[in-house]
């Protein structure tokens, strides 16, 4: 979500219920800097200083809302929430 923020994107993103080692995650603003995000996570640099890092990624792009898209807000983490959400002590994101 830092990443967002620094691009000037509005994100959010959860822990996958059925799959920890995956991340729903949606962002909106510039297409520019949503690419450069993009590319970013794929990669494959370290994302944080726990080590997390993105193995792959999944593009679906949304035109118009559409009956199976999240709102923001309800993702765990988002651009709005990022400094209040309680993040494990000591952990530096890089990107």
């Amino acid at each position: 979500m830092r990443a967002c923020l620094k691009r000037g994107l509005a994100g959010g993103a959860s822990n996958d219920k059925s799959n920890k080692s995956r991340v729903l995650f949606a962002v909106e603003g510039s297409n520019d800097k949503i690419d450069e995000l993009v590319l970013i996570l794929k990669s494959g640099q370290k994302l944080n200083s726990w080590g997390a890092k993105c193995d792959s990624v999944v593009e679906q792009q949304m035109h118009s809302i559409e009956e199976d898209a999240i709102c923001l807000d309800q993702y765990q983490v988002t651009t709005n929430n990022v400094d209040n959400f309680r993040w494990k002590s000591n952990v530096e994101f890089f990107i």
